[in-house]
């Protein structure tokens, strides 16, 4: 468990700054669940079976929801035009149309990352090569998107942000 108070000057914060912390714990394969995600009857062996299944030394199983436009407005959204990439919250930092929908319609869903992650230890050669994004971070979805082999998975169960106090509480007592 590494904690970020973000009180220290000139220090990049970010998921991949928190993982790279880990690098020398991890021997090869690595099952990423980040703090701020609440997981609820989701059955952790099938990203580890997708995982396995696939040859190929820089794949990444990621795993996603549907949610509604306005509840996903502050998450990173699978772009599945070409090939399988994440755009980071694309209805605060930038306005790009994802997979051509509209942002403003909140009635549509959309496809968005909602960890865990299975990955191996090429991850921190990436993390190495990541720069600051807008927000002065390294970007989960920037580290996602270095692999050569991306794998979303939708997963069954509940999933539940608890970034915030507010749903950090619903989630403790129960209301999730």
């Amino acid at each position: 468990y590494f904690y970020q108070d973000h009180s220290e000057q000139n220090v990049i914060y970010g998921f991949p700054s928190a993982l790279s912390l880990t690098k020398n714990w991890v021997k090869d394969d690595i099952l990423i669940l980040c703090g701020d995600n609440f997981l609820k009857n989701v059955d952790i062996k099938e990203f580890i079976n997708i995982y396995q299944s696939v040859n190929n030394n820089s794949k990444i199983v990621v795993g996603c929801k549907h949610l509604h436009k306005n509840e996903g407005k502050n998450y990173a959204v699978l772009d599945n035009s070409l090939v399988p990439k994440f755009v980071e919250k694309p209805g605060i930092l930038n306005k790009t149309n994802i997979d051509n929908f509209v942002i403003n319609d909140v009635t549509q869903e959309v496809p968005v990352y909602a960890g865990p992650l299975v990955c191996n230890k090429i991850i921190f050669e990436y993390i190495e090569k990541l720069k600051p994004s807008a927000r002065g971070e390294l970007e989960i979805v920037d580290l996602i998107n270095m692999h050569k082999h991306v794998i979303p998975h939708f997963y069954n169960g509940i999933y539940f942000d608890i970034g915030s106090e507010v749903n950090y509480a619903e989630a403790i007592r129960g209301a999730i």
